[in-house]
Formats: structure tokens, C-alpha cells, sequence
């Protein structure tokens, strides 16, 4: 009976020598695992190490409302440059007043005075010949002659009046080649001399006949308006500068809107 304990003892130190083997320490490396060789990526189907995978790009559209349609509107029906609407037409004037042979008709410069140079009076209502152009109104308009400046001058009377008004010239205005040019003025009178003045030009570069234009906003203690009308040679022997049909009217409101920015004086 006391060799039983020492069969029990036997035995389970037998198990214990036929149980899994013991785990290996935390602090132990784990051993290399092979991969056997044909299984194995090829290198071309491998990225760079220093590539970055792309991302997915998973942005979704809104759905809200759709952009609406605009008309388009192409290019040649822009206005011409500098692609600003045309001046609107002045307004109605409350007045013209009367000149002395505005259109040359009675074959002088009666009516003018001549400040500088010599205007000349020419007759041409044949096709266009050398340097003259045909009489746009009549058979008579002015030129510039001969001489490097010429300058003519008429003075209208004014009522003085406390409402505001403006004047506005208008007249025919030609020149032939693109060194002569053309400029037409208005100036205010007082008791005390010159108040105000505007010129417009030059007009160059032109051998048909084109509308002229000079606003002038006249003070209320004006007494009277001189036109003047201005040619001057580029080059050459002739002043070929042309002015005919010439009208002053009055208007209660600006005729242009942009009457105060009108370019200055030509020096001869």
C-alpha cells in the first residue's frame, strides 16, 4: 500500500513530460517567418517607398438650384470703341439766335471779324477737285486760306438772365489731309470782359463734311457770346480747313453732359 503514492508521483510527472512544450518568455524575439520565393509580388508591380497611394476622391455635388441662363450677346453688336453708348441727341433748344451769314452765302466774311491770318471764302458745287470739297449748303464756305493760323470771330448779344442757360454751337467742319485741323470756340462776355470759355477739336482727317459741336454754360451776368472758329496748317502751302452752316442755339438744360470737360485752347 506504500507504493501507491510513488506510482501517482511516477505518473504525473509523465504528463507532464508528453504535455506542450512551455511558451517562450514576453521579453523573446519572435523568429524570422520565410516566404518561399515564387510567391512573391514582381518588383515593377511594386510603388515606390516614397510614393503616396491617391486618395478616393469622394466629394458629392450640391443639388441646389441650377445657375440661371444669361443671354449672350455677341461681339458685333457692341458698340463701336470706345464701347460706350452714343450721345443721346441734345434736347429742344428754348431759342436759336440769329447770325450774320453763318454759311458764307453772301460770298465774303461780311459779318466776321478776322483776328489772325486770312480766312477765305470758296465756291465748290462740283464732285470733289484738288484740296476743296464741295458746298455742303449753298454754294459758298470758309476756309482756312493760306496762312499757318487763321481765326474769325462774330459776337451775338444776350439778354442777362437769372436762369441758368447754355449755348450750343454747331457747324459743318471739313479739312483734307491729317496735319490741318480744325477748332471752333464759344466764350461769355460781361461789362468786365471775357467770362467763360469752351473749345472743342481738333477735327482732322476728314474730307466729308461732319457735324462740329461746343457747349458753353453761360453766366448769369453775360452780356453777349462770340464764336470763333479756328484753323490751323500741319504742313504744306494751304490751310485746308472748311467750316459752313453754322447755328448757336440756347437750351434751360445741358445740352451734352459733358461740356466741362471739353479740351483746351490750340496754341498757334
Amino acid at each position: 500500500m506504500r507504493a501507491l503514492p510513488h506510482i501517482g508521483l511516477a505518473l504525473c510527472l509523465g504528463l507532464l513530460a508528453c504535455g506542450d512544450p512551455p511558451a517562450p518568455p514576453l521579453d523573446s524575439a519572435s523568429p524570422e517567418v520565410l516566404v518561399p520565393p515564387d510567391t512573391l509580388p514582381p518588383p515593377d508591380t511594386l510603388p515606390p517607398e516614397d510614393t503616396a497611394l491617391p486618395i478616393e476622391d469622394t466629394f458629392e455635388p450640391d443639388d441646389g438650384p441650377a445657375a440661371p441662363d444669361i443671354p449672350f450677346t455677341p461681339f458685333a453688336e457692341d458698340p463701336s470703341p470706345p464701347f460706350l453708348p452714343p450721345e443721346p441727341p441734345p434736347q429742344t433748344p428754348s431759342t436759336c439766335l440769329p447770325l450774320v451769314n453763318p454759311n458764307a452765302e453772301t460770298g465774303t466774311l461780311s459779318g466776321w471779324t478776322s483776328t489772325e491770318g486770312a480766312f477765305l471764302v470758296e465756291s465748290q458745287t462740283s464732285v470733289f477737285e484738288g484740296d476743296d470739297p464741295p458746298a455742303e449748303e449753298g454754294i459758298y464756305y470758309f476756309s482756312g486760306g493760306e496762312s499757318q493760323t487763321s481765326r474769325i470771330t462774330q459776337d451775338i448779344a444776350l439778354t442777362p438772365s437769372a436762369i441758368p442757360r447754355y449755348a450750343l454751337l454747331q457747324s459743318l467742319i471739313a479739312t483734307q489731309g491729317s496735319a490741318d485741323s480744325a477748332y471752333i470756340a464759344l466764350e461769355a462776355h460781361g461789362p468786365d470782359g471775357k467770362l467763360a470759355r469752351h473749345v472743342n477739336g481738333p477735327y482732322v482727317a476728314e474730307s466729308s463734311w461732319r457735324d462740329g459741336l461746343v457747349a458753353l454754360a453761360i453766366p448769369g451776368n453775360a452780356t453777349s457770346l462770340r464764336i470763333e472758329l479756328t484753323a490751323l496748317r500741319g504742313d504744306g502751302i494751304y490751310n485746308d480747313v472748311y467750316f459752313d452752316a453754322l447755328t448757336l442755339c440756347l437750351y434751360d438744360e445741358r445740352p451734352r453732359p459733358n461740356i466741362d470737360e471739353l479740351p483746351p485752347r490750340p496754341t498757334s
